[in-house]
């Protein structure tokens, strides 16, 4: 089901899986950005890599997710085959378990055989996602979608769309930060080997110049199937399009899959590259019946969010009050590693205990922890 998003002015945009609902104006806040992970052609299977980040999404549990564009391949699928897309497309994210908030790409609301209309495509988009575009806020910080493939306006930001962004801009000049998520980039890869395809929007100066104005911290794209940063003039430009679309350069030029997990500590904004694969959580075999073992791999070079490490414990363990779960993560000679993580939630299901464990200081890289639950 969708949900709307609280938002401002006048453009209403929806997420997937659940509202964003901000608990404050200030505080910690962690989100996700990512995008392109459409097949390699209309009728093709979905790529492998889109249910694996969407695991590793539910195991990190941001507060939400952003997406910039291209969830389907549409491009000349059918007025009945669009939904089943985009059905099919939401059957996956569910997995995620987190709000999830997409930008029109070209492949959703393009149609490059001619069959239907460019205002059919937007309004099979509207039906999934809420206006093309909008803006909304979480903790202080205030997140605006673009379409880039606007009907008329096809690669630029102009009209009434333009008009409703610099409102939304100077009504939110003093938010904690800014952050814009859209499909065609303003700052094209040069590590893009399909270059000469994808030209940067129109108008890309005209926006650089109007996000300059406020404190916008960074803007994340798509288009491109590779990963590429640059910071021009104090604001983070990503392109960040690994989601499962096929690469446009290779592994060594930023074609390799990935999403940016996004932490906001106090004013501190850190930007991390994940490439998939690297994150989970899995059942091991005690060696006491009175313990359950639970291991939280990361075999990334990077410090990531856990928050929601899943486990099934046998009843027999005890009730979910008498539980406690604690790390056992030690050095080759076998000095600790404090690990901390605390159990979030317990709930009882016939002869198991369903139990929900936090990593509250983060899976630390290039480890295996073991996780204990036992009682107290």
């Amino acid at each position: 089901m969708n949900f709307l998003l609280a938002i401002t002015l006048a453009a209403t945009i929806k997420s997937i899986n659940a509202p964003v609902v901000s608990p404050a104006t200030s505080g910690d806040f962690v989100f996700v950005a990512g995008g392109d992970n459409r097949p390699t052609a209309q009728g093709a299977p979905w790529p492998r890599v889109l249910p694996t980040i969407f695991s590793e999404v539910r195991l990190i549990q941001p507060d939400f997710v952003i997406w910039s564009g291209d969830t389907i391949y549409g491009y000349g699928a059918s007025a009945t085959e669009l939904p089943v897309e985009y059905a099919e497309f939401k059957a996956m994210a569910k997995r995620a378990a987190v709000p999830l908030i997409n930008a029109p790409g070209n492949h959703e609301v393009h149609d490059v055989q001619g069959q239907l209309p460019c205002a059919d495509l937007e309004t099979e988009f509207k039906k999934h996602w809420g206006d093309l575009y909008g803006s909304f806020d979480y903790r202080g910080a205030h997140f605006i979608a673009l379409d880039t493939e606007q009907c008329g306006h096809i690669g630029e930001i102009a009209g009434a769309q333009m008009d409703w962004l610099k409102q939304d801009l100077e009504a939110n000049k003093n938010a904690r930060a800014i952050f814009l998520f859209f499909h065609t980039e303003i700052t094209l890869a040069p590590n893009d080997e399909d270059g000469k395809n994808h030209p940067p929007l129109k108008n890309k100066d005209e926006l650089q110049a109007l996000f300059e104005k406020y404190p916008v911290k960074a803007v994340f794209q798509g288009h491109e199937h590779l990963f590429y940063q640059t910071t021009i003039n104090g604001i983070q430009y990503f392109v960040a399009g690994g989601a499962g679309a096929p690469f446009y350069a290779p592994p060594e030029k930023g074609g390799f899959s990935h999403y940016l997990v996004v932490e906001m500590k106090a004013d501190q904004l850190t930007y991390k590259i994940v490439e998939p694969g690297h994150l989970y959580a899995e059942a091991g075999k005690s060696a006491k019946a009175s313990e359950h073992l639970v291991w939280l791999i990361n075999s990334s070079d990077l410090q990531l969010p856990a928050r929601r490490i899943e486990t099934s414990v046998p009843a027999s363990l005890g009730k979910c009050a008498d539980l406690v779960a604690e790390s056992r993560l030690m050095k080759y000679d076998g000095t600790p590693i404090p690990v901390p993580v605390a159990i979030e939630s317990c709930k009882a299901s016939g002869s198991k205990n369903e139990i929900t464990i936090s990593a509250t200081a983060g899976a630390p890289r290039r480890s295996s922890v073991p996780i204990y639950v036992h009682k107290k």
